[in-house]
């Protein structure tokens, strides 16, 4: 009896490791199947997009046309002033008193005054090629940016640029695998916060790292972009190659072609700004993958640099001085200086770095506390119209520059656009109150729907009364129009 019993538990302990052996290989033969299912959905992609890439090679071949280049549109508007106009302070007449609540976080500063460290992404080489891929180290506005390529991708196209020259060039880069490569673009892309523009400078910085001359550095940026998706165009004149790229925004004093009723504007590494395009040869379909535009769009500001240095603000008001320290990130600031000028309304939406706006605004907090609407409106205002010097940017840049906010606190000089935009953030950020711009011919202001209702100037926009609050007038108080301006239209910027 005792050896059935045994015999039992043998067979019993048998029946399980035969059990789990069954079920580890048939664990085992599942995982073989999907890796093979994943191998053929990934040899189908490759596949379709190396047709796609060869029809568009035999496309480039045929299919060049000469297109007329414009200068690039400037906005239609009068001279700024040269002088600003500045009457005496005069004390504000309180009409209701509405307490303004100042909500700030209360967590304290993170300590961001060096570049924060980006992790670089995990890319996936396989040992057989290994040895066909190197690294490199791009420094982006502050950040060290480790890639790895393949060293195939190093082709220079052949001179002079031309349609034969640029349908090879595709032809022979589009037989190399740069997936690891679009994948670490896409990936830092994401960890930076940036927008359409990043990603064009930041693939742009890594054409210049391991490519030695301008026309290659274009074809392989077009390509880069054309392989995330863009609908990038590329074109030739005598002796250069033009990056041109299209946009859902304006883009001001730019060159363009016009294809199919889009704009497409030319992005080149050293001299979009100085060759003079007339006329270029490019196509005009794109590639079957690549149907997405530009946009221009500051949702948010790249996570770029660090707050490496501090400025003191200073204004009067009644009577009393204060001083401001606000942290400030110089890499930002480099980051925009060459921004594409476009729509006002982008500016006023672009939001403040998260540093400077808590600096700030834990030094106004104590200013405004307890403080009417009304009066903590004139101080800020009062701040804006005198704690910055003032200067037209053809003066201080030699073009057309709208700021964003941490650009004029780092700039000495500002005008009446920039200031409009810092004023409508802090009166957003600071109270809680819906603001617009005001343009009038030469001139920009801005507009506050309050909870209170003062006397002064007003506009409607909406159905609603907007004060009228000119950033730009020195002294004026709220509900001051410039005389110059008070009785022209206007248009209301909404954002």
């Amino acid at each position: 009896m005792k050896n059935v019993k045994l015999m039992i538990v043998v067979f019993g302990i048998y029946s399980v490791i035969f059990a789990q052996q069954s079920v580890e290989e048939m664990m085992k033969q599942m995982q073989e199947q999907v890796n093979q299912e994943i191998q053929k959905n990934e040899e189908a992609v490759r596949k379709f997009i190396s047709k796609n890439d060869s029809l568009f090679a035999e496309f480039l071949k045929n299919e060049w046309k000469p297109f007329n280049a414009e200068e690039g549109k400037k906005p239609e508007e009068p001279p700024k002033p040269q002088e600003i106009p500045k009457i005496p302070e005069a004390k504000i007449e309180i009409d209701e008193f509405v307490p303004v609540d100042i909500d700030l976080p209360e967590s304290e500063l993170i300590d961001t005054r060096i570049a924060p460290e980006i992790t670089p992404p995990e890319v996936v080489i396989p040992p057989e090629v290994v040895k066909e891929y190197a690294g490199t180290t791009i420094t982006f506005y502050g950040q060290e940016l480790k890639f790895k390529y393949n060293k195939e991708t190093k082709i220079s196209v052949e001179k002079p640029v031309n349609d034969k020259s640029i349908p090879k060039y595709w032809d022979n880069i589009s037989r190399i695998n740069t997936n690891p490569m679009l994948e670490q673009i896409e990936e830092y892309s994401q960890k930076l916060a940036l927008n359409d523009y990043g990603k064009l400078v930041l693939i742009k910085s890594i054409a210049s790292e391991i490519l030695d001359d301008e026309e290659s550095r274009i074809l392989f940026t077009w390509y880069l972009i054309t392989k995330l998706g863009y609908d990038v165009r590329v074109g030739y004149g005598p002796g250069f190659a033009a990056l041109m790229v299209p946009s859902n925004n304006m883009l001001f004093s730019r060159p363009f072609l016009t294809i199919y009723n889009q704009r497409y504007f030319i992005f080149n590494f050293d001299d979009s700004q100085k060759r003079k395009f007339s006329q270029l040869y490019t196509y005009d379909k794109n590639h079957p993958a690549a149907k997405k535009h530009f946009d221009f769009a500051i949702t948010s500001l790249p996570q770029i640099g660090g707050y490496n240095a501090q400025k003191e603000l200073s204004f009067k008001y009644q009577g009393q001085k204060y001083a401001l320290n606000c942290d400030y990130n110089e890499e930002l600031v480099k980051y925009f200086n060459f921004y594409p000028q476009t729509d006002y309304s982008i500016y006023f939406a672009a939001p403040v770095a998260p540093t400077t706006k808590l600096t700030i605004g834990k030094a106004f907090k104590p200013i405004l506390e307890g403080k009417s609407e009304q009066e903590a409106l004139n101080i800020l205002l009062r701040f804006v119209q005198t704690a910055f010097l003032y200067k037209t940017d053809d003066d201080q840049f030699g073009r057309e520059k709208p700021l964003i906010p941490d650009e004029t606190i780092y700039y000495q000089y500002s005008d009446c656009e920039d200031r409009s935009v810092l004023f409508s953030n802090l009166v957003e950020e600071l109270l809680g109150l819906k603001v617009v711009g005001v343009k009038y011919e030469g001139h920009m202001a801005t507009a506050v729907k309050t909870n209170s209702h003062p006397k002064g100037d007003y506009i409607g926009h909406n159905g609603t009364k907007y004060l009228v609050c000119d950033p730009t007038y020195i002294n004026a108080n709220i509900g001051m129009s410039m005389p110059k301006y008070k009785d022209q239209n206007i248009t209301v910027i909404d954002f």
